[in-house]
C-alpha cells in the first residue's frame, strides 16, 4: 500500500477514535492525504501555463535582430 494512503486511514482511525488533536482537526486536514498530490500538480499545471504565457507574450513584444 502507497504511503499517503495509510497516512489517511491513521488520521481517519484517530479521529472517528478521538485519540489526541487529530480529533479537533477539519475534515479537510484528514482527508488531506488523498487530495494533496492532485492540488500540488494543478498548482504546478498553473504556474507553468502563466509562465509560458508571460514568456510568450514577452517574446511577442520584444524587438527581433535582422540577420544580414
Amino acid at each position: 500500500m502507497k504511503l499517503l494512503p495509510c497516512i489517511f486511514l491513521i488520521l481517519l482511525a484517530l479521529k472517528l477514535a478521538g485519540i489526541g488533536v487529530v480529533a479537533t482537526w477539519s475534515w479537510w486536514l484528514v482527508t488531506m492525504p488523498l487530495w494533496i498530490g492532485l492540488a500540488v500538480a494543478a498548482g504546478l499545471f498553473v504556474f507553468a501555463a502563466v509562465l509560458g504565457g508571460s514568456l510568450s507574450a514577452l517574446a511577442a513584444f520584444l524587438p527581433r535582430k535582422r540577420r544580414r
